[in-house]
């Protein structure tokens, strides 16, 4: 499995691009197809899907491009299905303008498992950040949107946060692989064990 990491301006979000022979995914969506085509061009593989690890507009910005580029479906957790298409959930109107896409091709429940080729990812819902946050687990690597970063999670004073739900969240990813790599929506990578020992072992830990 080879995992790249894309870069998104403005809000700092990031793009996976996870490929395995001749199949790839996107997780996250904020990047330029053209960016998008170059890098599975240099792996020599063909997109299968999008996975969003929740639906704040700074992880939707080109799905629906990404999606008439490519002829993907779009994959999101049921409870964050609703932001696609509103703008005060998706937070896109606290910064300007409504960031409004299509509904998702399909929706997913926690321990779906979500297969193409050699790549299988299993979801692991971890409310928080929104109602419908997920982290999608392989055997090696677990890609954690906004709910855990190297040193901190993500926010939860938006509209779909919850500081319980959030605490809950980390709690259950202690349940996971501690030596898995993970790869947040921002920020650098890190090891998961690392990660919440940080935050679960602080004292002065607050949600």
């Amino acid at each position: 499995m080879e995992i790249n990491t894309l870069r998104v301006w403005g809000f700092a979000a990031h793009c996976h691009l996870v490929s395995a022979g001749k199949k790839a995914v996107l997780i996250d969506c904020a990047i330029p197809v053209e960016t998008v085509k170059n890098a599975l061009d240099a792996c020599g593989a063909k997109l299968e899907a999008i996975f969003l690890t929740h639906a704040h507009f700074d992880h939707i910005l080109t799905a629906d491009e990404m999606r008439d580029a490519f002829g993907v479906p779009l994959f999101v957790h049921e409870k964050d299905a609703p932001l696609l298409s509103d703008g005060t959930q998706n937070a896109s109107l606290l910064f300007g303008d409504a960031v409004l896409r299509r509904p998702a091709e399909r929706l997913l429940s926690d321990g779906d498992t979500i297969a193409f080729g050699d790549l299988s990812f299993r979801v692991c819902h971890t409310p928080g950040h929104t109602h419908g946050s997920v982290c999608y687990i392989t055997d090696k690597a677990a890609f954690t949107g906004d709910t855990l970063f190297a040193d901190c999670h993500g926010r939860t004073d938006l509209v779909t946060g919850d500081p319980a739900m959030m605490r809950a969240s980390l709690e259950k990813l202690t349940k996971e692989n501690r030596a898995l790599s993970i790869y947040p929506g921002h920020g650098k990578n890190a090891v998961m064990g690392e990660a919440l020992d940080l935050l679960l072992k602080n004292t002065d830990y607050e949600v």
